[in-house]
């Protein structure tokens, strides 16, 4: 189990999805979940970096855990899923701020997350009573996934291998589309004026039929020598 858990975080910072100590990870384990300590490197685990805690209720080794263990234990209480995944990717961060929601273009990000992802706004911080409720509410709705504005994401899903298939293919959505905004519209291109050669060269004051020579004639004023 914890090569699973290592390899999923190395793989998550190595795609640029977490700096090397954020986000988190977790599985369910009968009445327990098995969550990453506070502060470890997720993106080099050891066997050390994981602790168990109950699904139902707080313990010693509460503050063992990441400090996102709140919201994970919402998330499986309020749902049947087997793994939880955190990640600070950027793209779907950048959209957090910009969006109220997140409808995924692409075929396989639609496909996953047919309902789009919610933006969850909070006053109060991440690790709160306020997100744990927050977020896990979009849980129990249905959705697959929540974006926290401005931080990241949350991804539940059946085993912690189908968790960061999620996690990966929503973040690849999300960068699909950024870029698509940096794209101009091919029908607002079509209807632009065109602007005609040398429509905002500045008009001379001499007239185009004097050639070069009659031009220094002209402005100097001076016959020819006799």
């Amino acid at each position: 189990m914890f090569e699973r858990f290592r390899a999923i975080g190395s793989a998550l910072f190595l795609l640029g999805m977490n700096d090397p100590k954020s986000g988190n990870i977790s599985i369910r384990q009968e009445g327990d979940l098995r969550i990453t300590k506070r502060n470890c490197w997720l993106s080099d685990l050891k066997d050390y970096d994981l602790v168990n805690v109950p699904v139902l209720e707080g313990s010693e080794k509460d503050q063992e855990a990441s400090v996102d263990l709140p919201v994970h234990r919402a998330i499986y209480q309020a749902t049947t899923c087997g793994a939880v995944i955190h990640a600070h990717s950027p793209y779907v961060c950048a959209l957090s701020i910009t969006e109220n929601k997140i409808m995924l273009p692409d075929t396989k990000g639609s496909m996953i997350f047919q309902n789009g992802v919610p933006i969850v706004r909070l006053r109060q911080g991440i690790s709160t009573e306020e997100a744990a409720r927050s977020i896990s509410s979009n849980f129990s709705s249905g959705y697959k996934a929540a974006a926290v504005k401005g931080h990241g994401f949350f991804v539940a899903a059946s085993t912690l291998e189908e968790a960061y298939e999620w996690a990966v293919c929503l973040e690849n959505s999300a960068k699909i589309i950024a870029v698509s905004k940096m794209i101009p519209d091919k029908q607002a291109a079509l209807h632009q004026p065109q602007s005609r050669p040398y429509e905002h060269r500045k008009r001379s004051a001499i007239p185009p039929s004097i050639g070069v020579m009659d031009r220094r004639t002209v402005s100097y004023g001076r016959g020819p020598k006799r």
